[in-house]
């Protein structure tokens, strides 16, 4: 099966919209020991696909983003500097869709706190096309309309 959008590409789109509002940032999957702020952290919450038809299933997808700016003398976040970069995000984010290649996807986004550091998440639900090289449509026909039990069919 072929699937038409992948969470990295959608990763990687809001990365780029990302550093068009923050350009001074950095982006890491794993955040080393020696990062230097500001920098973003993607990590995916949840992933779910639904087949609805042969050909679509519905999609949902929660990416996390996690935003390290400066810190006081006690470890601390600065409050404003995460009130700032929140706004920069909403400039993106207030659109409510992001191009990932030739589609555009809708999401709904939240902004919050975890650990002391702005959080950012991000809810993709979308329709998405799946191909089945190998599908038989007349041997799934059959199929259909026989009903096996323990290898017996039943009439």
């Amino acid at each position: 099966m072929r699937y038409l959008v992948n969470v990295l590409d959608v990763i990687y789109a809001i990365i780029k919209k990302i550093r068009e509002q923050v350009p001074q940032s950095e982006h890491y999957f794993n955040l080393p020991e020696d990062y230097s702020p500001p920098c973003f952290l993607y990590r995916m919450v949840f992933n779910s696909d639904t087949r609805k038809t042969k050909y679509t299933k519905d999609v949902k997808l929660d990416l996390q983003i996690i935003y390290f700016g400066d810190k006081d003398l006690y470890g601390i976040s600065d409050y404003e500097e995460k009130l700032k970069v929140m706004e920069q995000l909403r400039g993106f984010l207030s659109c409510f869709f992001i191009q990932v290649g030739d589609r555009y996807l809708n999401f709904e986004y939240s902004f919050g706190e975890a650990d002391g550091q702005l959080t950012t998440n991000m809810l993709f639900k979308f329709k998405d096309g799946l191909i089945d090289i190998k599908y038989d449509e007349e041997q799934a026909r059959e199929m259909m309309q026989k009903i096996y039990i323990n290898k017996e069919e039943i009439v």
